[in-house]
């Protein structure tokens, strides 16, 4: 019992030694727990700071997100191609127009490209030289055809379009607008004949004071009213020494006592009876043909004159 009880007394006087010697390392342990919180502090701040820092970066991104609407401004710049999409459309609108263009000459069907569509009035759409008007001297609204350009359609057409009056309508120098030439076997006006010379039969010279088909030409008074005079020079020829006139005009012809008329040659007896004269004379002609005259006195060789007369 003494060794039991003694042991026990041991073992709590142990217990009461180490109460004491755990105050005395509370103060350790109170350094490390301020340590602690000071690390704690320290971990606050740390957060404090990593919150701000995560903020921070936050906000950076948030800028960057006022960069990404930079990028929405760019896309403004994809609008602005947009606009030019939009001069597109307005190329687009330009297309418009002249559609709009072709619509005001005629909408339809054009397949001969001659300007006139089926629907208004071209009778061969085929054909080039077929459609209203192509034949204006002939008519300015019936749908023909006129292949050699010269305004009068051709006689025979295919289809439903209207004769002319062109009898060849290969030929522009042959249709009714043109003078027949005389004799020479070809229609040019195509009223079905050809032209005879009305003076093949004439008696007199047509080269007499050397005048030329020219000549007459260029001194043509078939449409002249009132008398044509014909100027006597003396020692030169008359004046104009080679002239046209037809069937039923009046001539007047100079003459004097130093320049008397005379007739070379006539188609009829016309010039007979002023033959000699020595005043002015004047014809009224009834027969064509040519008619030859000069001064009559014999060195006065160069005052001569022609005149053709034409039906």
């Amino acid at each position: 019992m003494s060794f039991g009880l003694l042991a026990i007394l041991l073992a709590g006087c142990g217990e009461k030694e180490e109460a004491p010697s755990s105050e005395s390392t509370d103060p350790t342990t109170d350094w490390a727990t301020e340590d602690s919180d000071t690390d704690t502090g320290d971990t606050g701040d740390t957060e404090d700071t990593d919150t701000e820092d995560t903020e921070d970066p936050e906000d950076t991104d948030t800028e960057d997100t006022d960069t990404e609407d930079t990028d929405t401004e760019d896309t403004d710049t994809e609008d602005t191609d947009t606009e030019d999409t939009d001069t597109e459309d307005t190329d687009t609108e330009d297309t418009g127009d002249t559609e709009d263009t072709d619509t005001d000459t005629g909408s339809g069907t054009d397949s001969d490209g001659d300007g006139v569509t089926v629907e208004d009035g071209d009778c061969d759409d085929n054909d080039e030289h077929t459609f209203p008007g192509a034949a204006e001297n002939d008519s300015a609204t019936d749908c023909m055809t006129d292949v050699d350009g010269d305004g009068y359609g051709t006689k025979t057409p295919t289809g439903t379009a209207v004769a002319g009056t062109d009898c060849d309508d290969t030929q522009s120098s042959i249709n009714p607008g043109v003078t027949d030439t005389p004799d020479d076997g070809i229609d040019q006006d195509c009223d079905g004949v050809d032209a005879t010379d009305p003076l093949s039969n004439a008696v007199c010279d047509p080269t007499f004071a050397g005048c030329t088909e020219q000549d007459f030409a260029s001194n043509d008074f078939t449409n002249t009213t009132g008398p044509i005079a014909i100027n006597m020079v003396a020692m030169q020829p008359y004046s104009p020494k080679c002239l046209t006139v037809k069937v039923g005009q009046t001539v007047t012809i100079g003459a004097s006592n130093g320049h008397p008329f005379r007739k070379v040659c006539a188609e009829d007896t016309i010039m007979d009876s002023q033959d000699g004269d020595t005043s002015q004379v004047q014809f009224t002609f009834t027969t064509p043909g040519y008619y030859n005259y000069k001064c009559a006195i014999q060195s006065h060789v160069n005052m001569v004159g022609n005149i053709k007369v034409i039906p």
